[in-house]
């Protein structure tokens, strides 16, 4: 996590899949192997556009048996 400003009043995050990651991958090798793992970007933008704090994670997903 990368703190670049702080944050004074409410704020919305906002998350989606990095580039290299999508879910129909996620689902197939979720489905074939019993764990898949997907890069999340994440970012708190600041009104005037840039971003108050960033992060960068791989979250791994594991099967119920």
């Amino acid at each position: 996590m990368r703190y670049l400003a702080p944050v004074w009043a409410d704020f919305t995050a906002h998350a989606r899949l990095a580039a290299d990651t999508s879910w129909p991958a996620f689902d197939a090798t979720l489905a074939s192997r019993g764990r898949a793992r997907a890069r999340v970007q994440c970012r708190v933008p600041l009104a005037d556009g840039s971003d108050a704090c960033t992060l960068e994670a791989r979250f791994v997903a594991i099967a119920k048996t």
